[in-house]
């Protein structure tokens, strides 16, 4: 199926990211923490950031890269209980992320877990629009993507802090197909 392009202006985009326990869903690896960030017009105009308690220890390797222990987030809701909410800060918006298909591939387990319809708003993925916007970049990894265009973040590899940095990034394509006088992505 061809994807639909996608207004510049004037669309509301939610950028996402999961922090998880481990790097495969398929293994029983789940979501430790989420974060969103509403996006219009190249301003953050929403934020949702909340740690979430996996019902299972989250890998010493996971904890190394995002600081999150299972202290942390044993007095977390479930998922299932912030599902809800979540959801409806997403609302009908073009979701972002960077390597957005390991996160959606977390929130369609959960979706499917809790007996919920896949959500079916447009998506992009800002791993796969740095490629094709800067294709001589040495890296499309966020933090180096972050030292490139000198994003500045708190809290790199939290949730939250990747979401600032993804949609920092998110408008500085955006700001390149403008240039290019492009209306759609």
């Amino acid at each position: 199926m061809e994807k639909k392009p996608i207004h510049i202006e004037n669309t509301v985009f939610v950028v996402i990211d999961f922090e998880t326990t481990g790097l495969s869903v398929k293994y029983g690896d789940d979501i430790c923490e989420v974060a969103a960030v509403r996006l219009l017009n190249g301003e953050i105009t929403d934020k949702y950031s909340k740690l979430v308690n996996p019902g299972c220890p989250i890998s010493p390797g996971a904890s190394a890269v995002n600081n999150i222990t299972d202290d942390m987030v044993k007095s977390a809701p479930r998922f299932k209980e912030i599902c809800e909410e979540f959801l409806s800060f997403i609302g009908t918006g073009v979701i972002v992320g960077h390597h957005l298909p390991f996160d959606m591939s977390f929130l369609n387990a959960k979706l499917s877990q809790l007996r919920k319809p896949l959500l079916e708003n447009d998506t992009l993925d800002t791993l796969r629009l740095a490629r094709k916007t800067w294709p001589h970049l040495p890296s499309f990894k966020l933090p180096d993507l972050r030292r490139q265009f000198s994003i500045e973040i708190k809290d790199e590899h939290r949730a939250l802090g990747d979401v600032v940095a993804t949609a920092a990034l998110l408008c500085k394509i955006l700001e390149n197909y403008k240039e290019k006088g492009k209306k759609e992505i």
